[in-house]
């Protein structure tokens, strides 16, 4: 999962260095209002907590099916040598890989885009 937002003087999205599970997590790590600079043009601007979005990261999805395959050929090749021709490998693997792409769909992704923080006015120090 990666955290992004938009910049509002390039109007380009970037990314935040550091990811969160969640955004309670966020804002115990950084607070309600935190600066940010965007990493296209270097300005620094104000976000709070409900402007951070997150979007799938597939690398996750890619090791999965990387692994996924990897068992079914290492299996196959097994069974083969010992003259035996089975599915073994091929339920395995595939499990693996249906998982992994499976866990998008269920993914943190959806709950951290979904939960909105109250947004409670700065309160002004000076007086």
């Amino acid at each position: 999962m990666k955290l992004y937002t938009k910049c509002p003087s390039c109007k380009s999205d970037f990314n935040l260095t550091k990811t969160y599970n969640t955004r309670p997590d966020l804002i115990a790590d950084k607070g309600e209002y935190f600066n940010l600079n965007c990493s296209k043009c270097g300005t620094a601007n104000e976000y709070h907590a409900n402007d951070i979005k997150a979007k799938e990261s597939y690398f996750t999805n890619f090791l999965g099916t990387i692994l996924g395959l990897l068992v079914i050929l290492i299996t196959t090749k097994l069974m083969w040598n010992q003259g035996i021709i089975s599915n073994v490998g091929l339920i395995i693997g595939g499990s693996i890989i249906a998982a992994s792409n499976y866990s998008s769909l269920t993914s943190n992704v959806n709950a951290f885009n979904r939960y909105r923080a109250t947004r409670v006015p700065k309160q002004n120090i000076n007086k």
